[in-house]
C-alpha cells in the first residue's frame, strides 16, 4: 500500500514537471516564432513534442493508478506558425465524442452536444484572435485523452487544433511551400500570385500607403561601390514586432511567409500533377512561371517531405528573419545590378522575399517597373517580373541571383522585403 502511495505521488510530481515544461517551451515557441526565428522555434516545437510524449506515459500510468492530474485544469494556449493548438480541460466522465468545439477567434466553447451545456470556455491569446477571425469553421478534435471504458473515450482534455487562416488553410500552405522549393530547385527563383488572402494584402498596402503619408520614407541606402544615383526608391526598415503594437498586419504577412518558408526547410513538395508542376515545368513567357496560390491550394493532392536539394542546404542553416525593408519607386527610379549579401553587414542573408503591394491592374508593358533576374540557373538569361499586387519572389540573396530595378512610368510601385539570415554567418560578419 505504501508502495502504491510513493509510486502515485512520485506520478503526481512527475506530472506536474511535465506541464510546467510544456507551459515553457510553448512560450519559447511562441517567442521564436513571432521573432522569425526558423530553426530555433523547430527545436522548440520538436523539445515540446518529446516532452508531451513523456507526459502522455506518465499519464497512461497514473490512469492506472487513479491518480488525479491536477495538472489538467491547467489552460495551454500554444501558437504555432499555422496553428494553434489548444488544451480544453473538461468535466469528468465526458465522452469526447459528446464534444462539439467552435470559435469566433477570441473564445474557444466546448459544449456538450446532447444537453447543449457549456463545458469549457478557452480564451484565446489576443494576436492569436486576430489571425485565427475566421476559425470558427475550421477548428478541428485531433486528440483526446483519458480511458476507453464504459463503451467509449472518457476525456479528461481535449487537444484542439485551429489554423490559422492569415496565409490560408495548412494545405494552401502546403501547396506554396512545395511550389517554391520546386521551382527553386529548377529555376533558382519562384513566383507566387496571390500569396496572402486578399483582405489580407489589402491590410498590408493600407499600412504601407500610411507609412508613406506620413513621411517615413528616405532615399534608399546605398554601399558596396555603388552611387545614390544607382538606386532612386525610398525606403524604411520595418520592425515587424514593435510595428505589429500599432497594426498588425505586417507582422501578419511575415508569418505566413515563416510558415511557408518552415515547410520549405522541412523538405515540402507537392505531388502529383498538379498546376503547381506544371506551372514550373512549363512557364508562360510573359510570367516567367508565377503561380496562383488560390488555384494550387485546391488542385494539390499530397504534399510530402523530401531529401531535395533546397531543404537539404536551407536546413544546414539556422535561418532567422531580421527587420523587413518597405521601398517605394517613383517614377523613373531605378536599382542597379546588384547582390543582396554582397557587402560585410549583410553576408548573412540566404533568402530574399518581396511581397510586391503596386496598385492593381499594374501592366508592365506600359507601366514598367519590373525586376530583372539574373539567376545563374538559367546561365545570366534575364527574367523580368511584373510587380503584380500581392506578388510573392523568392530567389536566393547570393551571387547565384544578381538583380536589378527597371524603371517605372506609374506611381505607386512598393514593395515589402524580408531576408532570411543564416545565423551562423551572421556571428561571423
Amino acid at each position: 500500500m505504501a508502495a502504491k502511495a510513493a509510486a502515485a505521488t512520485a506520478l503526481q510530481t512527475a506530472l506536474k514537471d511535465y506541464a510546467s515544461q510544456l507551459s515553457e517551451l510553448g512560450a519559447l515557441a511562441r517567442h521564436y516564432c513571432s521573432s522569425g526565428l526558423l530553426a530555433k522555434h523547430l527545436e522548440a516545437c520538436q523539445a515540446r513534442s518529446n516532452v508531451q510524449t513523456a507526459y502522455d506515459r506518465a499519464l497512461a500510468l497514473a490512469a492506472q493508478f487513479n491518480v488525479v492530474d491536477e495538472a489538467e485544469d491547467a489552460v495551454d494556449v500554444c501558437e504555432g506558425l499555422d496553428a494553434l493548438t489548444v488544451r480544453v480541460p473538461l468535466p469528468l466522465n465526458t465522452r469526447a465524442s459528446d464534444v462539439a468545439l467552435e470559435s469566433d477567434g477570441e473564445v474557444l466553447v466546448a459544449s456538450d452536444e446532447t444537453t447543449g451545456n457549456t463545458l469549457a470556455r478557452v480564451p484565446l491569446a489576443p494576436r492569436a484572435a486576430v489571425r485565427a477571425a475566421d476559425a470558427r469553421a475550421s477548428v478541428r478534435k485531433v486528440k483526446a485523452r483519458g480511458d476507453q471504458s464504459d463503451g467509449g473515450p472518457k476525456a479528461r482534455a481535449l487537444h484542439v487544433s485551429i489554423p490559422l487562416l492569415v496565409g490560408g488553410t495548412a494545405q494552401r500552405t502546403d501547396a506554396i511551400a512545395g511550389a517554391v522549393a520546386m521551382s527553386l530547385a529548377r529555376r533558382g527563383f519562384a513566383v507566387v500570385d496571390s500569396f496572402l488572402p486578399r483582405e489580407c494584402a489589402c491590410r498590408v498596402r493600407a499600412w504601407a500607403e500610411s507609412v508613406r503619408s506620413d513621411g517615413r520614407l528616405s532615399a534608399g541606402e546605398v554601399e558596396g561601390g555603388l552611387r545614390p544615383s544607382d538606386r532612386g526608391d525610398e525606403m524604411t526598415w520595418v520592425d515587424v514586432a514593435a510595428e505589429a503594437r500599432s497594426d498588425p498586419s505586417v507582422a501578419d504577412a511575415a508569418a505566413a511567409l515563416d510558415a511557408v518558408l518552415l515547410r520549405v526547410v522541412q523538405g515540402c513538395v507537392v505531388d502529383g500533377e498538379d498546376d503547381a508542376r506544371c506551372a514550373v515545368d512549363n512557364p508562360a513567357p510573359d510570367e516567367v512561371g508565377a503561380v496562383d496560390a488560390d488555384a494550387i491550394c485546391d488542385t494539390v493532392r499530397t504534399c510530402e517531405r523530401s531529401s531535395s536539394a533546397v531543404a537539404t542546404d536551407l536546413a544546414r542553416k539556422s535561418l532567422f528573419r531580421d527587420k523587413a525593408m518597405l521601398t517605394w519607386y517613383p517614377p523613373d527610379s531605378v536599382y542597379v545590378r546588384h547582390i543582396d549579401n554582397a557587402n560585410r553587414g549583410n553576408r548573412s542573408r540566404v533568402l530574399t522575399c518581396v511581397l510586391y503591394l503596386s496598385p492593381d491592374g499594374w501592366d508592365v508593358a506600359s507601366d514598367g517597373g519590373c525586376i530583372r533576374l539574373f539567376p545563374r540557373s538559367r546561365d545570366g538569361a534575364p527574367a523580368d517580373i511584373a510587380p503584380t499586387f500581392n506578388r510573392l519572389v523568392v530567389f536566393y540573396a547570393d551571387s547565384r541571383t544578381p538583380h536589378e530595378v527597371r524603371a517605372c512610368t506609374r506611381d505607386g510601385r512598393m514593395a515589402l522585403s524580408f531576408w532570411y539570415h543564416d545565423e551562423s554567418q551572421a556571428r561571423d560578419s
